[in-house]
């Protein structure tokens, strides 16, 4: 009896496991019960009958959405129900689970729905940060985290396809995979490293987003996401409060806009229309036809059109457009057209076009235009045109046009055409015309003008003579041979005082045997005396006269001459002198009027250098 009371026991236990094993069945989800599959080339019907069988449940959909005539081949070893389901319908349908049913769904159109998961790496298996996770058209975007892990918000479409996330990371390929909310959570997206290839050493000047500027305005995610995406789409407006907060989020970066407002500032990959931002825009690629911003705008690529900003614009590539910045603009390429600057005007590569600059212009290659500058304009290669500067202009090669300068030119090289400075020209070589009070040149093939004309291959002179008015004469004569510059001066400390200084110009002839023939002409103003010691100085006696001096010249020595010869003068402006002073004209003159009169002299002296 005993015994079988043992025997009941037991019955009642197995029973018990029995019941809790199949409760356990019960409650698990349909899902994720685990079947195989391995067909080919059968019909959907029967595959999802095969499934149905393995996972003891029944699948319930409408003929029209699943055509379960069309033949499938599938091969899933051990995968769980919804698995196999993605697979089969690529992820557009949606499974809901009614008792020991799954009914198939199609998702109603715009529904929103999170994706999450992991990103790794193919080859090693770790998991990646800063990998960005993006939907293009709903430009929809999120970066992964230090884990790899991400989450992204995705709206369904209105009719197939569904919407695609594409998976980018710096050196690694591109990976895109179809969106739907029948997707896993937390699934393992693999990513594989692209292939290495060797480049050659290429200086990178147009990046934008190294600048001050970026690290500035733009966020690091912000950044990072430009660095991992490689491509581009065109959008027709663009609406932003800062980068990052506008229709195109963080995806901004790679949305070429037609028209775009930033309220504070933007970023974008670039513009074909109208950019306006009271702060700042940033365009990472080429920008076309107008760009305003109320501090700055930073291109990385071409711009045509015109840019404005009211403190300063920088583009990294060309630029073939009008540039107006109430600082600065910054070309780091080529530039042609207008710039104008409160302070100045910078460009890397060559300028072809019209600066207009408050303070100065730097050019560090080539100049082609015209460049007006309150202080000065710098040129490091070469400059045709006109450059104009309150104090100097530089130009480290040849410059062809003119140049002038309230202080100083200078032209390290070849100067062909026009220099006019208030106090000083420098040409290496000068082909043309100098004007200042010092011309400097080592070699002249032309004419300067000033009271100092230093040609260090030409002619320069320093006489001392005597004439038939003034017992002791200096003059120094400067230029090229073929003609030069003359200061002079002479005093006369006899019982007749005088003393007189004089500018004029003279033209070498070439003779025979050491000898040329120098001819000058000269005007010279002769101050004689005051009536007597109260009266001021404007009220100083003085006479004037134009004076023709030919003479043969005997070169003793290169650095030593004789010289004589006659002279005529003309005294345009006759004085009676004050007492103990000369008077002009001489007595032997020939008066011609009242006030004009003339008379032949002569002169001779010697002469060094």
């Amino acid at each position: 009896m005993q015994y079988i009371k043992r025997r009941q026991g037991g019955w009642w236990l197995l029973l018990g496991c029995l019941l809790c094993l199949a409760s356990s069945i019960n409650a698990q989800s349909i899902q994720s019960r685990v079947v195989s599959v391995n067909v080919t080339r059968q019909p959907l019907g029967q595959v999802l009958n095969l499934i149905s069988a393995q996972a003891h449940f029944v699948f319930s959909y409408n003929s029209n959405l699943v055509p379960a005539d069309s033949l499938v081949t599938l091969d899933a070893p051990r995968k769980t129900v919804k698995q196999v389901l993605d697979l089969l319908f690529q992820g557009n349908l949606l499974y809901k689970e009614s008792g020991n049913y799954l009914i198939l769904q199609r998702p109603p159109a715009g529904q929103v729905f999170t994706i999450s998961g992991y990103v790794i790496d193919q080859q090693s298996g770790h998991r990646l940060p800063n990998v960005s996770v993006y939907e293009k058209e709903q430009l929809v975007s999120t970066l992964t985290n230090e884990q790899g892990y991400f989450r992204i918000r995705i709206r369904t479409r209105d009719k197939p396809p569904m919407p695609v996330i594409s998976i980018s990371k710096e050196l690694y390929l591109d990976t895109t995979i179809i969106a739907s909310p029948a997707m896993a959570q937390d699934f393992t997206v693999s990513i594989r490293p692209a292939p290495m290839i060797t480049l050659k050493p290429v200086d990178v000047t147009n990046d934008v987003e190294k600048t001050w500027m970026a690290h500035f305005f733009l966020s690091s995610r912000a950044r990072m996401q430009s660095l991992n995406l490689k491509f581009l789409m065109d959008k027709p407006y663009q609406y932003s409060l800062v980068p990052g907060l506008g229709t195109h989020g963080h995806l901004s970066s790679q949305v070429v806009n037609r028209f775009s407002f930033n309220l504070i500032g933007g970023y974008s990959a670039g513009l074909n229309g109208l950019e306006f931002a009271t702060v700042f825009n940033i365009d990472k690629g080429d920008v076309r036809d107008v760009q305003i911003a109320g501090v700055f705008n930073a291109v990385g690529g071409r711009v045509k059109g015109l840019q404005l900003a009211g403190v300063f614009n920088h583009v990294f590539d060309t630029t073939r457009a009008v540039q107006i910045a109430g600082v600065s603009n910054v070309v780091r390429s080529e530039a042609s057209g207008l710039q104008l600057a409160g302070i100045t005007n910078t460009d890397i590569g060559n300028f072809s076009g019209m600066q207009v600059n408050g303070v100065g212009a730097f050019n560090r290659k080539n100049f082609y235009g015209a460049s007006l500058s309150g202080i000065m304009n710098l040129t490091l290669g070469w400059a045709s045109g006109m450059q104009a500067a309150g104090i100097m202009n530089i130009v480290k090669d040849s410059t062809h046009g003119v140049q002038i300068a309230g202080i100083f030119n200078q032209t390290r090289k070849t100067m062909d055409g026009v220099q006019i400075a208030g106090i000083y020209n420098y040409a290496r070589k000068a082909k043309g015309v100098q004007v200042s009070v010092v011309n400097v040149a080592d070699t002249l093939d032309g004419v300067s003008i000033g009271v100092v004309n230093y040609v260090r291959t030409g002619y320069h002179k320093l006489s001392v003579y005597t004439t038939e008015l003034m017992p002791l004469n200096v003059a120094f004569q400067s230029g090229a041979r073929h003609i030069y510059t003359v200061v002079s001066g002479g005093v006369d400390f006899a019982h007749h005082r005088a003393f007189y200084n004089g500018f004029g110009m003279g033209y070498v002839f070439n003779l025979k045997h050491g000898m040329v023939l120098p001819v000058q002409l000269t005007n010279e103003i002769y101050h004689l005396g005051k009536d007597n010691e109260d009266q001021p100085e404007k009220d100083k006696q003085n006479a004037a006269l134009l004076r023709l001096e030919p003479s043969l010249q005997w070169q003793v020595t290169p650095k030593f001459g004789l010289f004589i010869g006659p002279s005529y003068s003309f005294c345009y402006r006759a004085l009676q002198g004050a007492e103990g002073y000369k008077s002009l004209p001489v007595s032997f003159a020939t008066h011609y009027t009242d006030k004009t009169s003339g008379w032949f002299g002569f002169h001779a002296g010697i002469c060094i250098f």
